[in-house]
């Protein structure tokens, strides 16, 4: 670790690997470059380089919508990786919160047997409107 905040990435993707397999649950990803559903196994999703970002996005946006602050995600795009994002730094301090987010983003997008990644995505965009429109409800206070 360079710093006292960073966790290391490793100790992240090994422990969001081992709540996807204790869920049970298949983990899926529309595609839209192949037109196809890609089941992805435990290791594979949480992977930097994999599904990862995906998975620490959503987290993220569960983490600012209910405290206003950043788990310090540091995410950079490399052509390379499945989504073209890989993470490199989580700057949180604490693993506790981020994998407590995570699972909290993981059950409101999840279905009872599957995870589609897809909808991590429309889990943050939703997040980050509802953030905005409380912003402004705050400004127009």
């Amino acid at each position: 670790m360079n710093d006292e905040n960073e966790i290391e990435i490793a100790t992240v993707s090994h422990l969001l690997q081992r709540v996807l397999e204790q869920s049970g649950r298949a983990i899926l990803y529309d595609c839209r470059a192949s037109n196809r559903t890609l089941v992805y196994a435990p290791d594979s999703a949480a992977s930097p380089s994999g599904l990862l970002p995906a998975f620490l996005s959503a987290g993220d946006a569960v983490w600012r919508e209910a405290t206003g602050k950043s788990l310090g995600l540091e995410i950079a795009t490399d052509p390379d990786t499945v989504l073209g994002y890989t993470v490199y730094g989580v700057r949180s301090g604490s693993v506790a919160i981020v994998l407590l987010a995570v699972m909290e983003a993981i059950e409101q997008a999840a279905h009872a047997d599957s995870i589609l990644v897809n909808d991590l995505g429309e889990m943050w965009r939703l997040a980050e409107d509802r953030m905005a429109r409380a912003a402004l409800a705050q400004l127009s206070a």
